[in-house]
């Protein structure tokens, strides 16, 4: 079985750490050990201060461009850090896909180009979000 690696920034080393003494609560052993060793596995970072840098949790509104096809698509996106969540209205890229890797730290306005297997993309970060409620957003 893949080890599973986690960047967790303060707040998302907490909820593991709740979930680890929930668990114990309940008595399940499978879930303790399975959340102590992602915890175990995780990296800390710290948050930027700057408001346009993309960081796990933002939500963004991306324009993306294949060069190889007329594959041309905006979409708002969550960053995340933890396995997809494939029950939400909102698209979640995971920080350690090639997309996730190129946004990652990026400054909102930027191009950024990565390439998967002979596929070139390039992917515009258009707008930040700010989540107000789970399905309301503003930008920032």
């Amino acid at each position: 079985m893949k080890a599973i690696k986690l960047i967790l920034d303060d707040e998302g080393r907490q909820r593991v750490i709740e979930a680890i003494e929930k668990a114990k609560k309940i008595g399940n052993a499978y879930e303790v050990q399975k959340l102590t060793n992602l915890l175990a596995n995780s990296t800390t970072y710290q948050k930027s201060s700057e408001e346009d840098i993309v960081e796990p949790g933002d939500l963004i509104t991306i324009d993306v461009k294949c060069s190889s096809s007329k594959f041309d698509f905006e979409e708002t996106i969550r960053l995340v850090t933890y396995p997809i969540n494939e029950h939400t209205d909102i698209m979640e890229i995971s920080i350690d896909s090639p997309l996730g890797k190129a946004i990652f730290n990026q400054r909102v306005g930027s191009e950024i180009s990565y390439q998967v297997d002979t596929m070139h993309y390039s992917v515009y970060l258009l707008a930040k979000l700010a989540v107000e409620t789970d399905k309301n957003y503003s930008l920032k």
